[in-house]
């Protein structure tokens, strides 16, 4: 999601509304209404992880194609200003099929950078790509840095500098000796090394974001589970130029899970963060946004959503000096999951209230696709036995969990796939004496 010169939205994402997973174009006008909206690919099928406006009006979004016999590989799709296609591009390893491209932006020149991860490969796992392209999508240089083996080793965010070179807001689970660690690399116009920085402690860090600061240095965005309050906190980190920490800080409650997936620096030198916050206690997933001053200490902080799942993957500051972020929501909308846009204003008071007690049974997957992990988020009206049964194209099911007696109100199990092949997935739960079925794309 992004603000457009017109004072409008630009929002890009996946739906399986139509026929295949296909990528979702949608403009809107300042208001949020809906001017125009297109449908691209579908066969096969494609997942967007980012959208931007391009200096000619136009748009560019990327993220990954999946193919059955090469597995997943960057995509990169650029259309005209009314979002019809004027050319589409893939890029990817020979040796890896799990190939997802998270983030891209054009850069001074008209062309493109674009960084995800490529893999896994052995004894490797997941590498680190970053690849910059012309204007027209061709490439013309890649870079891997590698990070470390599992799922170790890829990038959310990459941004260029000012001098021309890049910045990249990366994992790692190398260095440190944590199950993942934010990882900040700094290179030049040819994407060569100038350094890198971790910065993590024992348990799970991811970084999502990442900005060239007003003062030449810059921030990462993300979530830390080795700091804070809880299980899982938003983290941002404040370095000088070279990378070196200035400062670091946390924002969470207690008995509650805050996933950062988006951080941007306001125009006053301060910091808007969005994401995810699930309540331990009260069962809820709603989306959350942090505002800090520039030392990163917390203005406010409100969450949003009803009684259902809502997500914020994006957020920024708008020309009016307030808010918008872009997600999904299964609260309001058509029904299943629905892309939700929100406009707020600079300053937030109070906290919507929430609607605690679900009243039907759901089932949610995310991420999807995924490698190696995905968590199952399904509610209940009232106690019951649960279990989760996953099964391949052939009708063959190929796991079966009992969960046992779950009570009435939000749950989430984290499944992992283990040494099953990538490919299209059918995972169903059956409880309260009924079923629910979702399509699942695992991606190595």
């Amino acid at each position: 999601m992004q603000q457009t010169s017109d004072g409008g939205y630009i929002l890009a994402g996946a739906t399986n509304s139509f026929v295949g997973d296909r990528a979702w174009l949608i403009k809107t006008d300042g208001n949020g209404d809906s001017l125009w909206s297109r449908i691209h690919g579908g066969n096969p099928p494609v997942y967007p992880y980012f959208v931007q406006q391009t200096t000619d009006g136009g748009y560019f979004l990327g993220g990954a194609i999946l193919d059955s016999l090469r597995g997943a590989e960057w995509w990169l799709l650029k259309t005209d200003a009314s979002g019809d296609s004027l050319w589409s591009r893939k890029y990817g390893t020979i040796t890896g099929h799990g190939d997802i491209c998270y983030s891209g932006s054009q850069t001074s020149d008209g062309g493109y950078i674009l960084a995800g991860c490529i893999g896994p490969f052995s004894g490797q796992g997941y590498v680190v790509w970053l690849l910059k392209t012309d204007a027209n999508g061709d490439s013309l240089w890649s870079r891997t840095f590698e990070g470390g083996s599992g799922s170790g080793g890829n990038c959310h965010d990459v941004r260029q500098t000012d001098d021309g070179g890049y910045i990249l807001g990366a994992n790692t689970n190398t260095y440190t000796g944590g199950a993942s660690d934010f990882w900040l690399i700094r290179t030049d116009s040819n994407g060569d090394s100038l350094w890198s920085r971790t910065f993590g402690g024992p348990n799970s860090d991811i970084c999502r974001s990442v900005e060239q600061t007003i003062d030449g240095g810059f921030t990462v965005g993300g979530s830390t589970g080795s700091f804070g309050n809880g299980r899982l906190d938003f983290w941002l980190v404040k370095t000088d130029a070279n990378g070196d920490c200035l400062w670091s800080r946390t924002y969470g409650r207690e008995n509650v899970d805050e996933e950062c997936y988006s951080m941007r620096q306001t125009a006053d030198g301060g910091y808007i963060l969005g994401g995810i916050w699930f309540d331990l206690v009260a069962l809820e997933e709603n989306v959350g946004l942090v505002r800090a001053d520039a030392n990163g200490d917390s203005l406010w902080s409100m969450d949003f959503g009803g009684d259902e799942h809502d997500w914020c993957f994006s957020v920024c500051q708008t020309n009016d000096g307030g808010f918008t972020f872009g997600g999904a929501t299964r609260s309001y909308g058509a029904g299943g999951f629905d892309f939700w846009l929100v406009k707020t204003g600079p300053e937030l008071a109070a906290n919507e209230p929430p609607l605690l007690c679900p009243t039907s049974f759901q089932l949610d997957i995310y991420p999807n696709p995924f490698n190696s992990t995905t968590t199952f988020a399904f509610s209940l009206p009232r106690s019951s036995p649960v279990t989760l049964s996953v099964f391949n194209t052939l009708g063959q099911r190929v796991r079966d969990v009992n969960l046992g007696g779950l009570a009435a109100g939000e749950h989430r199990y984290l499944f992992d796939a283990g040494d099953l092949p990538s490919g299209l997935y059918l995972a169903r739960i059956e409880a309260v004496g009924t079923t629910r079925t979702q399509k699942v794309v695992l991606i190595r």
